[in-house]
């Protein structure tokens, strides 16, 4: 019994797994992955806000500014670097296309450091907790720090291919220009006026997904083609991920921006951050109360254009 276990919990993962993969840090089986992330989810469900119950709200504005330019180093970093692995892209497209040694070391090396700032963007959610920022932790927010560790685990072991690289590449690309705007926007309103832009982060989010969906068919370019071998596993897994992720964001859009609420609308115009990573966003306004009432009364007359082009956009 204790050798099938011990089977069962390092030997198998061994044999199927990559063997390149193998060698990485935490990337043996699938344990720590599972640890971390149950204990996100038990930290971010019960226990921080039992914790949290009976506090007051911490200010981490200087720790949420760090945290945001730390992020946008490492995905700036990893972002070039796995472009030049693929070659400018190159390695996304066509049938059985392989990369030489050195570009296959490179390609688990940015993805392998990839793979673990998702345990950093926990903290995306932890300043929630820690600022009593509960209405933020939402479905769509949990779900999306919970299960992604997983899938990169699984995409790194098992499907180490450059036909798996274009999503995290995308990933890291919108993950500079999310933190940034996230780190501006702790700077109040003399930056916040600058940053209208905040809509065009989901849509740019819900645009790498369509892309990854797009991405996934290419096979059925190459169905007759004998020598082609795309995972059948790694596509259906793609192509899950995909739809999953684009209908979330596509209904958080539409709840944000086409729901008809004009105070929803007003607020999504003008929000100061409290640090997330998939758009869902906490919204405050400061002390410049004629500031307000005059960015209010603009975007109020906008209000109803707005809404009809957006329903238009996502009919």
């Amino acid at each position: 019994m204790a050798e099938l276990f011990r089977y069962i919990a390092f030997d198998l993962w061994s044999e199927i797994g990559d063997p390149e993969a193998e060698k990485y840090f935490w990337l043996h089986g699938p344990w720590l992955t599972w640890l971390a992330t149950i204990a996100y989810l038990w930290i971010v469900l019960k226990a921080g806000p039992d914790f949290m119950r009976n506090r007051k709200p911490y200010n981490l504005k200087i720790a949420i500014r760090l945290y945001n330019l730390l992020l946008v180093i490492i995905n700036t970093y990893l972002f070039f670097g796995s472009v030049f692995a693929f070659r400018y892209g190159l390695d996304f497209v066509g049938c059985g296309r392989s990369l030489s040694n050195e570009n296959r070391s490179s390609m688990l090396h940015y993805g392998h450091l990839f793979f673990h700032t998702r345990y950093l963007e926990f903290f995306d959610t932890f300043f929630f907790v820690l600022r009593k920022k509960n209405s933020q932790i939402s479905f769509l927010h949990v779900f999306h720090h919970g299960i992604v560790p997983t899938l990169m685990y699984v995409g790194l072991k098992f499907y180490p291919v450059p036909f798996n690289g274009l999503l995290p590449t995308t990933n890291m690309f919108v993950h500079i220009i999310m933190y940034a705007y996230y780190g501006l926007a702790t700077f109040g309103p003399e930056i916040q006026k600058y940053l209208w832009w905040k809509r065009y982060l989901t849509t740019l989010q819900i645009s790498q997904f369509a892309l990854l969906l797009l991405h996934c068919s290419q096979p059925l370019l190459y169905i007759n083609s004998p020598e082609c071998n795309f995972p059948v596993g790694l596509i259906l897994i793609n192509t899950g991920t995909a739809l999953t992720f684009l209908a979330l964001f596509i209904s958080f859009y539409r709840r944000t921006y086409c729901s008809g609420n004009k105070q929803q609308q007003l607020q999504s115009k003008a929000p100061i951050k409290e640090a997330s990573s998939n758009g869902m966003a906490g919204i405050k306004y400061g002390n410049n109360s004629s500031g307000n009432n005059k960015a209010t009364s603009i975007l109020d007359q906008n209000h109803n254009s707005e809404l009809l082009s957006c329903k238009s956009k996502l009919a």
